[in-house]
C-alpha cells in the first residue's frame, strides 16, 4: 500500500458516524480492537464465535489481556479464556490458591508456585 491513511480514512469516518470531532485515545483504541478482530477472523486466526466474543469485550478486558501476557505462558489468543478461568476460580475459592494449579493456566517459570489468584487479578486490573 502506498498510503495507508487513504485506506483507513473511510473506516475512521464510518466509525465516527458523522461526528466531526477527532477520536479520543479510548475511541481510537476501540476502533483498533474492532479492526484487529476483523483481521483475525479474515485470516482464520480465530473462529466466528471468538470474533463475536472479541467484539463484546470491553477495553478494560483488552487491557487485562495485555497485562496478563506478562505473567502467563499461554498462547496470546488463549489468554482471554485463561483470565475467565482464573476469575471463576476467584469466585469459588478464597483466592489464595496458586494460579498455576488451575487447569489450563501456564505461568512463566520464574513465577511458578508464587502467584495467587487474588494477586494475579490485582496485577492485571480485574
Amino acid at each position: 500500500m502506498k498510503n495507508w491513511i487513504e485506506q483507513l480514512q473511510p473506516i475512521i469516518t464510518e466509525y465516527k458516524d458523522g461526528d466531526a470531532a477527532a477520536l479520543t485515545t479510548r475511541e481510537a483504541d476501540k476502533l483498533l480492537h474492532i479492526i484487529k478482530a476483523k483481521v483475525y477472523l479474515q485470516e482464520g486466526i480465530i473462529t466466528p464465535e471468538r470474533y463475536e466474543g472479541m467484539l463484546d469485550e470491553d477495553l478494560d478486558f483488552e487491557d487485562a489481556v495485555e497485562n496478563a501476557a506478562h505473567y502467563l505462558a499461554n498462547d496470546y489468543l488463549e489468554i482471554p479464556g485463561v483470565i475467565r478461568t482464573i476469575e471463576e476460580a476467584a469466585e469459588t475459592t478464597d483466592g489464595y490458591d496458586l494460579i498455576d494449579d488451575l487447569e489450563g493456566v501456564m505461568v512463566w517459570e520464574p513465577l511458578e508456585g508464587r502467584m495467587t489468584i487474588n494477586r494475579f487479578l490485582e496485577l492485571i486490573g480485574r
